[in-house]
């Protein structure tokens, strides 16, 4: 059941809300709407676009992963079942009534760390062990943001919500691959100011969405690119 909910003034100016694409903040509005009274959703793309965006043809994987690369959303897991939980819930709105609900909470370790990206960023526990890491202000990261600024003419700034995710793809990829992507879609975007707004690296370095461009892109003389899925076809 949808229940009310309130949205401060400065929810629209906070660095990490003007970062997001406009189908990415209306998402994430709409599942304050969706979410239980301690801010905890059923983690189900499927589900959540069909409350959210029932009239259009959105896909919500991707956006959920990238508010989850935002901090914005936390995934959780318990017995076997996986969550989200909106990260500040409970400073933001005030609910006098709670009502009671079946999604459990996440624990109070859950609720510091993301699953997916920082969790692999500060390499902690053993699945951290051996895994590239790139802090938001590494020379690579860097020349990534620097590039994409170069080629847009804007002035992204090296805040965590753009460093983390350009971070995130680094180590799955290459400084290459994170170039030849932005010059590929600025080829295809600029000049069409409906495409240019996603000129940006919510957009391009969001987890699925880079997997495609990558694969767009095809392979360094002729070998496959690390995402690509043709030699399965």
């Amino acid at each position: 059941m949808a229940r009310i909910r309130s949205i401060k003034p400065d929810f629209w100016t906070d660095e990490k809300i003007v970062e997001l694409s406009m189908e990415q903040r209306l998402f994430f509005i709409g599942s304050w709407n969706f979410a239980d009274d301690s801010g905890n959703l059923q983690r189900s793309a499927k589900k959540l676009k069909m409350q959210i965006f029932p009239a259009d043809a959105i896909d919500c994987e991707p956006i959920i992963l990238d508010l989850i690369a935002h901090g914005l959303l936390i995934e959780y897991e318990v017995n076997g079942e996986k969550y989200l939980h909106i990260k500040g819930f409970d400073r933001h709105q005030v609910i006098n009534r709670p009502s009671k609900s079946g999604l459990p909470k996440p624990s109070e370790e859950q609720n510091q760390l993301p699953l997916t990206e920082s969790s692999l960023t500060e390499g902690k526990g053993k699945e951290g062990k051996g895994i590239k890491t790139l802090s938001g202000n590494s020379p690579d990261v860097l020349a990534v943001l620097d590039h994409l600024n170069e080629k847009t003419g804007k002035a992204y700034r090296a805040v965590e919500a753009n460093t983390k995710l350009i971070a995130a793809r680094l180590r799955e990829s290459s400084l290459d691959d994170c170039i030849r992507v932005i010059d590929l879609k600025a080829g295809e975007w600029l000049g069409d100011p409906k495409m240019e707004e996603y000129l940006r690296p919510a957009t391009l370095f969001g987890a699925t969405k880079f997997a495609q461009y990558v694969g767009q892109l095809g392979g360094v003389n002729g070998s496959p690119s690390p995402f690509s899925t043709d030699h399965l076809r």
